[in-house]
């Protein structure tokens, strides 16, 4: 089969994001680019309340209180929210008697082009009264929020659309292409607004970045950021997207500087199966800086007691230079640009692993590169003897169900480059999600990253050659992963056993063969990568052999939810911290798992999530919260029901 790689120069994106159908190319490719430097903003309790008292399109007296957290102000009156972040000014509202309300299905949607003319009168109105920014927005895309129900027991499956979701980017005069603007659109930079029964608003999602010039740097061409993507990704695509765009972070993040990325998406095949891989960003300038790991080599061995050194090199950005150095087992182990270490064993039950070594250089203007390699220390006395620079991960512990807060995380960053591009912030992801739920008064198991992560921590017992997920993943209430995946497996670095989980082994939340030592414990799990939750191979078209019920349905034992996604997805490393905070706040599991999926997204990004219910003893896994802020469900256990909902990420 002939590989798919696209190229799309800047012109081309140009023209493409304003609809100029006779632009032509222009050649040659700019020698540099500009970046552009944010300008901050103030968010005042006042500016909240007046924006709350339109949106909410109240005339009472006084209007709702505006509340805070330390990153966003809030205000809410029955079934309508609204908050505003304070480090970006964006703006989230909500009626939630409506908006991703599954049972909410509108007799009377708008046409798309009466809910585009919607949408922008009313952002007009709110740019008129100084609400949100007065300046030119680009029309993106109109998609729809839908839910399937699917009934076990009748093999019979519901579709509807829940409401329609209006999307846009914001318009940028080009400095490299004078008289042409682009649409910037970006999980930082985008507007959403989502429209209900008879044309009714019902949501908006603002993000925005106020920019000034700050300089322009030299250019990385397209043909040196592809050789800097192949470097790491050994295999050949089979299918590539290569963009040219700004990026801007998540609304979350204190962004300094907006500068201009090679954004790669596409797919990679492992065996037979083409696998999708998490977007990868390479930076266009020389404004951020490169980092490498001169030596040691990737997989190079030593003997135990060696001292171990490290080298890098940096090239771009602006001095002076951070240094961290780090180990998956050992932590921190040292800065600079030079650092020596006597690494200890690392050990999984009888098998020596390597340690992940991670590089994180930051620049002058706080911007980071990473690099990775792995080192493997060979024990110098037999497996298993008492020396002391063995680390060894203990294996987990049968589930048990009586504790309703244990969290287990695993990650993967360090994937074969001859299948699966690296990946640099799974780590950071899923800790953060685990760091918030410790700090909440969970009790955390072991975690499992790169080589420590393995497909039978997943697998049940009957499972090909074998699983222990009654010691691993089913012996928590909340488990997360993060790193690469597709719509039918996950995918793992070490060949322990196998390289990819196939969903057809997931049996969670149950008693396996009726051993009480085997019962299952977990409810919630979050699968941070690509389509682990895509609704059909043709998008949503019924007809499909393969539904996302066909994958999953055997795997809900006393399960609650599959948290995920029905497309590609970015790497987002505070997605794991946002959606556990917002929990923490008291937001059902469902909806914070929405919030932090459009917090860290392009709004082409699809999250989805999967919930099982049992009609006889009814259970309302819906209403599903952390334990100890809300309602949670006991066990849908046999399943009846099961409910997905799928949305943009705008």
């Amino acid at each position: 089969m002939r590989n798919r790689i696209t190229f799309i120069s800047l012109a081309v994106v140009l023209a493409i994001s304003v609809g100029l159908a006779n632009c032509e190319p222009v050649e040659p490719e700019p020698s540099e680019f500009m970046i552009y430097e944010v300008n901050p903003v103030t968010v005042l309790p006042e500016y909240v309340q007046n924006l709350t008292s339109t949106v909410f399109s109240l005339n009472m007296t006084p209007p709702p209180p505006v509340n805070q957290t330390a990153e966003f102000f809030w205000s809410q009156l029955d079934t309508l929210y609204l908050e505003c972040c304070k480090d970006s000014g964006s703006i989230w509202f909500a009626d939630f008697s409506k908006l991703y309300n599954e049972e909410y299905v509108p007799a009377d949607l708008p046409s798309e082009e009466d809910a585009k003319a919607i949408a922008e009168e009313f952002l007009g109105s709110l740019m008129e009264q100084g609400l949100i920014p007065e300046r030119e927005i680009g029309f993106f895309a109109i998609d729809q929020t839908q839910t399937a129900n699917f009934d076990i027991g009748t093999n019979e499956m519901e579709t509807a659309i829940n409401h329609l979701d209006v999307l846009y980017g914001f318009v940028q005069e080009s400095i490299q292409y004078p008289g042409t603007n682009f649409t910037m659109c970006q999980e930082g930079a985008k507007i959403r607004v989502s429209i209900g029964d008879k044309g009714e608003i019902i949501g908006l999602h603002c993000v925005w970045r106020d920019l000034v010039n700050y300089e322009f740097y030299p250019a990385i061409t397209e043909e040196e950021a592809l050789e800097i993507f192949r470097e790491e990704l050994k295999a050949e695509p089979e299918e590539l997207e290569v963009r040219l765009e700004y990026y801007f972070e998540s609304e979350f993040t204190e962004q300094e500087f907006v500068q201009p990325y090679y954004i790669f998406d596409g797919t990679v095949m492992i065996g037979e199966e083409e696998v999708q891989f998490k977007t990868k960003l390479i930076p266009a300038t020389t404004f951020s800086p490169t980092a490498r790991i001169e030596s040691p080599d990737n997989g190079t061995e030593f003997p135990e007691g060696t001292i171990i050194n490290f080298e890098a090199s940096v090239s771009g950005g602006e001095p002076p230079y951070e240094y961290i150095w780090e180990s998956n087992i050992d932590g921190v182990i040292g800065t600079g640009a030079s650092v020596s270490s006597n690494l200890s064993v690392g050990q999984r039950d009888e098998e020596v692993l390597p340690h992940t070594i991670k590089l994180k250089v930051n620049d002058g203007n706080g911007n980071q590169d990473i690099d990775l390699i792995s080192v493997k220390v060979i024990p110098g006395s037999p497996m298993g003897s008492a020396s002391e620079g063995i680390q060894t991960l203990s294996t987990g512990s049968p589930a048990d169900d009586m504790k309703d807060e244990e969290v287990l995380i695993e990650w993967v960053n360090a994937y074969d480059p001859y299948y699966l591009t690296p990946l640099y912030s799974s780590d950071v992801n899923a800790r953060g999600f685990r760091d918030e739920l410790v700090a909440d008064g969970w009790d955390s198991k072991p975690e499992c990253g790169d080589w420590y992560a393995w497909e039978e921590d997943f697998k049940f017992r009957g499972g090909p050659e074998g699983g222990t997920d009654f010691e691993w993943i089913d012996a928590v209430d909340f488990a997360y992963f993060s790193g690469h995946g597709c719509y039918d497996n996950i995918c793992f670095r070490n060949l322990a056993d196998y390289r990819c989980l196939s969903f057809e082994d997931a049996r969670w939340g149950g008693d396996e063969g009726g051993n009480p030592g085997e019962e299952g414990d977990l409810e919630w799990i979050v699968l941070d990568a690509c389509s682990t939750l895509k609704w059909c191979h043709g998008g949503w078209v019924i007809g499909d052999e393969s539904y996302v019920f066909d994958r999953w349905d055997q795997a809900f034992d006393g399960l609650h939810y599959v948290l995920g996604f029905s497309s590609n997805t970015g790497g987002g490393a505070d997605r794991g911290r946002i959606f556990a905070q917002y929990m923490k706040q008291g937001w059902p599991v469902r909806l914070a798992w929405i919030r932090a999926t459009q917090a860290t997204n392009h709004p082409w990004v699809w999250g989805a999530y999967l919930r099982a219910e049992r009609l006889e003893s009814p259970t309302y896994t819906y209403y599903d919260h952390l334990p100890g802020h809300g309602y949670v469900s006991p066990d849908p256990y046999p399943v009846d029901e099961l409910w997905y909902l799928t949305w943009p990420c705008g």
